[in-house]
């Protein structure tokens, strides 16, 4: 351990104490008898031989008052007073010889140096110990508990007198202002750009007024000593003077803000801004009335011009049903008209002018596009904003709402001061809006997403279904037998019976799956994120059971079925198109197989519908190029083994496919219609079969 005392070690905290004590002006000034009285009292009542009232600075610390020792200051050291004031707690030293905290002290080491301390901190301000009353002993002793109390004591009175001490060195100092306030007064009164006037509060009369003053109500000085003020006030604001001048006498209030009328010598009328304040020279009661007069005239005639124009705009604004709003930038804070909370349904006094609060009416999913737009038109990107977005109205729904802003004021630097703008109530519009949407993308009957809503679908589901790597399976699903149904029934009949389909479709299947109707008996159904692969099948048999049920159709019966096709991705195609296109085969298939049954879509499929097609196209020019021919089977009566007549039958020679079977082509004439072209044709060639054979056999 060092053996020298080390000095104390400035911090910012120490600082701002050292800052306090020289704020008290108390270090190296003359003997007080007010301290020397406490610092007798406390060896007194303690029975010390010494006692000090010193103030710890920065490396020395000082007596102001010191009893039973001559000693004005001394180097600081840490282990008495400057340890004193770490704590706001009474520091004893019992036996300073002997305790670590003080034993290497020089006024321990010395020749009949200290052995007994007892500390308190001084501390003003609730927060700066700037000093300490100790008491001081030759040899070593205790302090019993009432005495730490008495010593405590002590240091208050000491306390109570330092501040006595700051208390007269101000009243000083203001002594000093004041009589430089006289003199910056009076001029300040002379020469001031407003009317400055100083009247009896009992009787009215003016003591004092200024050349500005006199220029405002247009009197000279000594005019005034015999003039009442009522008499110069218009008549319409006499009656609030009178009540702001009996508040102002009876103590109500000590300052009134007044904008009146006074009544000029030429009878001319003056607008005026007042600002009136009691004085009290003595007493209880206000002696003298100081009033501050600026002409306003030029202010208040634009005040009402302005009034007017925007008595004018209101009514503008309310025919046009639309809320205007203004925005101070700076301060967050935003006015709203009436008609701004009257669309929402608040009060008026509800809403209050913070920004925040009115944005927190915003829908969440809304405020970043709103954000983004005002973003825009504040930094100077775009002229003006305009948004349409909902907000929340007093009764929980949200209503839809557009805004238009524009800022109207930049300080130099360009940063935005003020916007303003309207709101528009467009919730209706919007309904509309929705009819209109749903009327495109829903079907009216079942209010099943329509084939427009439903490639849209398909499209977005295989996308996620791309990213997740799952699979996803499109189902094409045709009613079997409706036809019947609908025509036997009627139209409304057939309706409900859609309508009952669907609702046993979305019986059937998950949230996440979609179900959607093409139009006509004809259905659709994504099932999407698949990762069972027996789920299609189930779902598929489920859903042919459902079909396959009963339909009460108010008083009628129904019975159909259902014919279902499947496609898959990615394992079919990647492609939507292709998708509705492999299920529509795969539901064909399933319909030609039988109907009320399901397939899945097979390359084989495919093929056998591009032979179609091109059976299809090749045989609607098969007539014109001649290409088909008629052979007859002989029927022979058994009898008399005589040919009794012959059957027709028609055979396609193609020149690049061959002979081509009616099997293969006569159901797609069926479907293509050109079954009755084909027919008149085979009958005319029957006709001259008949005709030519006659000639022969029987000439």
């Amino acid at each position: 351990m060092d053996n020298h005392p080390t000095e104390y070690n400035a911090s910012s905290a120490e600082t701002e104490r050292l800052k306090a004590l020289y704020r008290y002006q108390i270090l190296d000034t003359p003997a007080d008898p007010s301290f020397d009285n406490i610092t007798l009292l406390a060896s007194k009542l303690l029975n010390v031989p010494i006692s000090l009232i010193s103030f710890v600075d920065e490396h020395r610390i000082w007596s102001k008052s010191h009893h039973g020792v001559e000693v004005q200051e001394y180097k600081r050291i840490d282990g008495l007073c400057a340890t004193t004031i770490l704590n706001n707690s009474p520091y004893i030293v019992e036996n300073a010889s002997t305790d670590p905290r003080s034993c290497e002290h020089p006024l321990v080491t010395q020749v009949a140096g200290v052995r007994f301390y007892a500390g308190v901190p001084l501390t003003v301000e609730n927060r700066f110990n700037i000093g300490t009353l100790c008491v001081i002993d030759y040899k070593p002793r205790e302090l019993s508990a009432s005495e730490i109390e008495t010593l405590k004591l002590l240091s208050k009175m000491v306390v109570d007198v330092i501040e006595l001490h700051v208390s007269q060195l101000k009243i000083n100092d203001l002594n000093k202002t004041l009589k430089t306030s006289e003199h910056y007064f009076r001029s300040m009164f002379d020469q001031a750009g407003v009317g400055v006037s100083i009247a009896n509060a009992k009787t009215g009369e003016f003591v004092q007024t200024n050349q500005k003053y006199l220029e405002i109500i247009g009197y000279a000085a000594d005019e005034l000593k015999t003039l009442d003020l009522m008499l110069i006030t218009h008549p319409d604001d006499v009656e609030k003077q009178k009540v702001m001048t009996r508040a102002l006498l009876a103590g109500e209030v000590t300052e009134y803000h007044l904008e009146k009328r006074y009544i000029r010598k030429d009878q001319t009328c003056v607008w005026v801004d007042i600002t009136c304040t009691a004085l009290w020279m003595a007493g209880d009661s206000p002696t003298h009335h100081l009033a501050i007069v600026q002409e306003i005239t030029d202010k208040k005639l634009a005040e009402l011009a302005l009034k007017e124009n925007e008595e004018r705009w209101s009514f503008a604004l309310e025919g046009s049903n639309q809320g205007v709003w203004d925005l101070d930038v700076v301060n967050h804070k935003i006015f709203l008209s009436p008609r701004c909370k009257d669309m929402l349904g608040y009060p008026q006094d509800e809403i209050s002018t913070d920004m925040d609060a009115w944005l927190k009416l915003i829908h969440p999913d809304d405020l970043p596009c709103l954000i983004s737009a005002r973003a825009d038109a504040l930094c100077g990107n775009t002229r003006s904003f305009e948004n349409e977005h909902r907000k929340l109205s007093a009764d929980g729904s949200w209503k839809w709402v557009q805004v238009k802003g524009m800022v109207v004021s930049r300080d130099i630097s360009g940063a935005p001061l003020r916007v303003i703008g309207t709101y528009t109530d467009i919730s209706q519009r919007k309904q509309i809006e929705a009819q209109v949407l749903k009327l495109a993308h829903f079907d009216s009957i079942t209010n099943l997403p329509n084939r427009t809503l439903f490639l849209e679908r398909l499209n977005q589901e295989i996308e996620k279904t791309r990213q997740s790597k799952t699979s996803l399976a499109l189902m094409m699903l045709d009613l079997d037998r409706f036809k019947e149904v609908n025509d036997s029934l009627g139209h409304h009949q057939g309706d409900l019976l859609i309508k009952i389909t669907a609702q046993r479709l979305l019986a059937c299947v998950q949230e996440k799956d979609t179900v959607c109707r093409l139009g006509g008996d004809e259905f659709t159904i994504i099932f999407s994120e698949l990762s069972d692969g027996d789920y299609v099948h189930t779902q598929a048999n489920k859903i042919l059971e459902a079909i396959a049920e009963p339909y009460q159709l108010g008083g009628d019966l129904a019975y159909v079925t259902a014919s279902i096709g499947i496609a898959v991705y990615p394992v079919d195609s990647s492609n939507a198109d292709e998708l509705v296109r492999q299920s529509d085969q795969a539901m064909y298939a399933s319909k030609n197989s039988g109907k009320n049954r399901y397939a899945f879509f097979t390359k084989h499929m495919e093929e056998s519908a591009l032979q179609k097609l091109n059976l299809a196209n090749h045989l609607r020019s098969a007539l014109a190029k001649n290409e088909f021919k008629v052979l007859y089977q002989p029927i022979v009566d058994l009898n008399n083994m005589q040919i009794r007549k012959a059957e027709a039958l028609i055979r396609w020679q193609h020149p690049d496919m061959g002979i081509i079977s009616p099997a293969d082509f006569i159901p797609i004439a069926e479907d293509t219609g050109l079954i009755v072209e084909i027919g008149e044709w085979v009958f005319k060639q029957a006709v001259e079969a008949i005709k030519t054979c006659r000639q022969h056999v029987h000439p």
